[in-house]
């Protein structure tokens, strides 16, 4: 069987989204069938964007404290088996009735990112091993954005500080569930993460920056080392480099790194091209 998973990985500003859409433009040209499912996609089948999971007794004091939108609320609901997701962005966004802002905020404290650690790597899994078993039956191309190793040192490093055997047993765990799939994954890296992070900052949004920044240096790691700001912040991803390198050498999983230092859109997709050819054939 041929490569169904295409999983793009690197640090902010390093070119992950432009490196996707890129591989998915390929792809298409060569007539292969894809899906290319972004950072924060509300769909994504192995990710969950603005989700929150509540346990059967917190889905019924939820919707009881909220009688009003008990419908609404079911509408964007997905029964598992010890408890039920909340899919409250889509509630936000594709609601006919007022939300009230409230609704959403107490959701959010079961964000799924915001659960105990150790129930969320169970819900990821869970969510990866149905991702897995549909891909499966599916005559096409999947192209991931960094869901596989980004996701988990965020969680796991940034925000929990768990040790690193803890992440890469996490980040193993998950290699084997997509393993069928015949996953490749191709790294893109920026050897000066302090530009990359320089860049990223000037082409986002004031709030976006200020956001990372809080999340990478107020708790978890950052917190941990007493780290701040812009400079704390990079120290934060260095680290995380460090970790995502030396995983990626203890990974079975097929995998090239790209340097993208240029950020030279033709030369990056020339090597892209030649990465996939090398990669899924």
């Amino acid at each position: 069987m041929r490569t169904k998973l295409i999983l793009t990985e690197g640090l902010p500003g390093s070119g992950k989204t432009t490196t996707a859409e890129a591989i998915f433009g390929l792809l298409k040209k060569d007539s292969k069938e894809a899906e290319l499912y972004l950072e924060g996609d509300l769909d994504h089948p192995a990710d969950y964007e603005s989700t929150a999971f509540l346990t059967f007794e917190e889905y019924t004091a939820f919707t009881s404290a909220y009688e009003a939108y008990r419908d609404m609320i079911a509408r964007f609901s997905e029964k598992l088996e010890n408890g039920y997701l909340i899919y409250y962005a889509k509630v936000k966004k594709e609601s006919v009735i007022h939300i009230p802002d409230e609704l959403i905020s107490d959701l959010y404290q079961y964000d799924i990112y915001e659960l105990p650690l150790d129930l969320h790597i169970e819900l990821m899994k869970d969510k990866w091993k149905r991702f897995t078993e549909y891909a499966l039956k599916e005559n096409r191309v999947y192209l991931f954005e960094c869901c596989f190793i980004q996701n988990p040192l965020t969680i796991c490093m940034v925000k929990h500080h768990a040790p690193k055997e803890t992440i890469f047993r996490y980040i193993q765990e998950l290699e084997g569930i997509i393993e069928p799939l015949q996953p490749a994954l191709i790294y893109v890296d920026q050897p000066d993460i302090a530009l990359a992070f320089g860049k990223a900052i000037k082409e986002r949004q004031m709030s976006w920056s200020e956001n990372f920044i809080d999340y990478y240096t107020k708790q978890g790691y950052g917190k941990a080392f007493g780290l701040s700001g812009v400079t704390g912040t990079i120290q934060v991803l260095q680290e995380r480099k460090k970790l995502e390198e030396h995983f990626l050498q203890r990974l079975n999983i097929k995998s090239l790194t790209i340097n993208n230092s240029s950020f030279d859109l033709s030369s990056h997709t020339a090597a892209l091209r030649d990465a996939i050819q090398i990669l899924i054939s």
